[in-house]
């Protein structure tokens, strides 16, 4: 078995990892033109890096290749091999921000830093868990200076600095000032969050060459002034978030029913109206579909406005339809639907991929019958327009699953809301 893992490390050492780095830069069209901040996120690995909107982010791929490493890298390990610690030096003649990488050697991220580091050389302390081939990456802007590190025996995760010799002269000059980078592997999907002002629109993709990525900026600013992100798909643009707005659009309370008897004593009509809010808040608000189409100050039935902010519009069966068809169709849309991970959806959340970047949470519903809320965590239910006299419509997704179903259901049910663009 030793024999084994050495020939494997043997074979893996004549090969190195090619790095096809790609430059993102940002702008904005719409209502603004300036994009102020950007957060990138990897919705595969959860990493994030917030960068200010007239700054370029690198995106660094790392892929097993059989090309020899060759060249000065300006990067000095000692041992190499080693047990389980290596000495990690490099230079740089300037204070400037230096991101640190780990990967194995099918690119999966091991440890990160980023450090603002000042001129001079620098020691780092470098450990896997797991003896093995990794690749030690050094960037800084558009630059990346890379060398391979064989570590023979387990140890502790580390990637720590523990030295520093002060200069003013180096022969290895990392470029950049300032370095904003993201790790990724071909096919994983970014989170572009480009803000503007109190704006910001969510853009989400899949990488394949340098690009500028353009925002489209729209307000959606509820009574509360509460500003809510959006995003478009296809032709349509909507609310990254669920609703949470105490108030109707002309300024009106939503009456706020805490108690579980008083909103199991609600009515399936129109007209009884009620809110809550489930836990902490970070799901939205839940309302009956009378609050959602405002009927007690006036329901706009052209329009459809109903709760939502000015120049947004409570969606209808149609509207529904035509953003899960744009992404593939109910028998997968919640896969695409869903926010990723399982900081908000219970495991496994099934399928979810988010590259609709609608960010859908499971805010659950407060039951009809009992007043009980149920299924936080688990499911998601959004009212849409569609009705009879006693019931509505509503979309629901799911943590186990990867389609999204459509219900009639009680009017005096508690459910999410989000919002479309007119």
């Amino acid at each position: 078995m030793k024999k084994i893992f050495f020939l494997a490390i043997y074979i893996a050492c004549t090969s190195y990892i090619m790095s096809q780095d790609i430059t993102v830069t940002f702008s904005a069209t719409g209502e603004s033109t300036t994009v102020d901040e950007v957060k990138a996120t990897n919705l595969t690995s959860e990493e994030s890096v917030t960068l200010p909107g007239n700054e370029s982010l690198t995106l660094t791929e790392s892929t097993t290749g059989i090309n020899e490493l060759t060249g000065d890298i300006g990067i000095s390990v000692t041992p190499n091999p080693y047990e389980n610690i290596a000495q990690v030096r490099f230079s740089n003649t300037k204070d400037q921000q230096v991101a640190l990488r780990l990967t194995s050697v099918t690119g999966k991220v091991i440890l990160s830093r980023n450090d603002k580091l000042p001129a001079g050389t620098h020691q780092f302390r470098v450990s896997a868990d797991m003896p093995g081939l990794y690749i030690l990456s050094v960037v800084s802007g558009n630059n990346v200076k890379s060398i391979k590190l064989i570590q023979n025996k387990g140890g502790n995760s580390m990637l720590k600095h523990s030295e520093l010799q002060l200069s003013s002269k180096s022969t290895n000059t990392l470029k950049s000032e300032n370095a904003y980078t993201l790790a990724y592997t071909t096919g994983d999907i970014i989170s572009y969050e480009i803000k503007s002002g109190d704006n910001v629109t969510v853009v989400n993709e899949t990488p394949t060459e340098s690009k500028n990525v353009e925002a489209s900026i729209v307000t959606c600013k509820d009574y509360d002034g509460t500003n809510y992100k959006v995003v478009k798909t296809g032709t349509q643009t909507w609310m990254a978030e669920n609703l949470r707005s105490a108030h109707y659009p002309n300024g009106e309370a939503i009456p706020l029913v805490t108690d579980d008897a008083a909103w199991a004593n609600l009515a399936d009509n129109n007209t009884s109206d009620a809110h809550c809010v489930c836990g902490s808040g970070e799901y939205g608000a839940l309302y009956t579909y009378a609050a959602a189409i405002a009927d007690n100050w006036e329901r706009d039935n052209k329009d459809m406005q109903g709760i939502c902010p000015d120049g947004w519009h409570l969606p209808s069966d149609d509207e529904w339809t035509t953003l899960t068809d744009y992404i593939g169709g109910e028998t997968i849309a919640g896969g695409k639907l869903k926010e990723t991970g399982t900081t908000h959806w219970l495991a496994p959340n099934t399928g979810a991929t988010n590259s609709s970047g609608f960010n859908a949470l499971p805010g659950g519903m407060r039951d009809y019958g009992t007043g009980a809320f149920k299924f936080s965590g688990e499911m998601g239910f959004f009212w849409c327009t569609y009705e009879t006299t006693e019931v509505a419509n509503k979309r629901i997704l799911y943590y186990n699953r990867v389609n999204v179903n459509d219900f009639d259901d009680a009017k005096s049910l508690g459910l999410s809301i989000r919002c479309i663009k007119d």
